[in-house]
């Protein structure tokens, strides 16, 4: 895949197969499956499953404890923490899948759904996946104390609201890269791991 491929590319399983294969991140992976399950929030009704979303994103910051990964995974199971951690993966990758996510939208709402649910999922994939073929060097000054104290905001609340004026700190800051400025200031969607939220934090 070129560059140019990946900028008009519609099909998220494609995104998805050449970044996992050159710049792969296990936590950018959960958070995105974390953000496709909270897309179908209403069609995943068990109060098991529930829980294994909530715990898969607080582990993608390191913030869930052995225990909970435990807990969440069914009782056959509950051997090692890399047996529980499969398990509540393999079970938030199934809805990553491209076309599993367009089926629960158009079931959710109509046939002409689908297209919608396309769409959304390749915004997801753009929103937490930054262009592999121009990475980012995000310069000290521009993480000023609003930029991050609007960031963390954001990152902790998943109210996104606030990214246009994330946008206009960082510019004020002296941010100059299009790349940056054009996603803040973009339709979105964006979501917990959005990549220029996590670069504000320093996150990786």
């Amino acid at each position: 895949m070129t560059e140019a491929e990946w900028l008009a590319c519609n099909e998220p399983e494609a995104m998805l197969a050449y970044w996992q294969e050159n710049a792969r991140s296990e936590r950018r992976e959960r958070l995105l499956a974390v953000a496709c399950c909270r897309l179908v929030w209403g069609s995943i009704t068990g109060e098991w499953e529930r829980n294994l979303v909530d715990v898969a994103e607080r582990a993608a910051d390191d913030s869930a404890s052995e225990s909970e990964l435990r807990r969440i995974a069914p009782p056959a199971i509950r051997g090692p923490m890399r047996d529980a951690d499969w398990m509540w993966w393999q079970t938030c990758r199934r809805w990553v899948d491209g076309r599993r996510l367009v089926k629960s939208f158009a079931n959710l709402y109509s046939p002409t759904a689908v297209v919608v649910a396309l769409d959304v999922a390749v915004g997801l994939v753009r929103d937490i996946i930054p262009n592999p073929f121009r990475p980012v060097a995000f310069a000290p000054p521009w993480r000023t104390s609003t930029a991050v104290t609007l960031a963390s905001q954001m990152y902790e609340s998943r109210d996104f609201d606030v990214m246009s004026i994330l946008a206009d700190a960082l510019q004020d800051a002296g941010c100059d890269n299009g790349d940056v400025l054009s996603h803040c200031r973009g339709p979105g969607p964006h979501v917990k791991g959005c990549w220029v939220v996590d670069l504000v934090l320093g996150k990786e």
